[in-house]
């Protein structure tokens, strides 16, 4: 890899970590970067999905639960050919509930998310969502 590959790897990287910041603009700055067969694995949800539309139609709907929820990044960090994101955010869960998320409709939970974004030819190949869902008192 030449300089100016890796320095644009490194940006795009960097755009990553910048755009999981913000997890309901994430579909749109991860969508452009999607290679067609990128697989999302969830182990908390007991979820994995294979294949671009598959993913953008989860992080959707992810993106559109967390809308107005505030982020609190906890650290990220740049790893070889890895973006890895570390959350916390505290919602209640909707009437239609979470896939795979065994609390009922309305529970105020914190969400910790450790978020491992893998790159390949400048397209992300694979996410790690490792996903604990705590419920917290009213």
């Amino acid at each position: 890899m030449t300089i100016e590959d890796e320095a644009q790897a490194d940006t795009l990287r960097r755009r990553l970590l910048a755009a999981l910041d913000e997890p309901a603009g994430w579909p749109q700055i991860a969508g452009d970067l999607c290679a067609e067969n990128v697989v999302w694995r969830c182990p908390a949800r007991g979820r994995v999905i294979v294949g671009r539309a598959g993913v953008l139609a989860q992080w959707r709907e992810d993106a559109a639960r967390l809308a107005g929820v505030p982020c609190v990044t906890l650290r990220h960090a740049i790893a070889g050919a890895r973006a890895i994101h570390e959350a916390a955010l505290t919602l209640r869960l909707p009437a239609e509930g979470v896939a795979g998320v065994e609390l009922p409709a309305g529970t105020r939970v914190e969400l910790g998310c450790t978020r491992i974004v893998s790159l390949a030819g400048g397209r992300i190949v694979e996410e790690l969502a490792l996903e604990t869902w705590t419920p917290l008192p009213e």
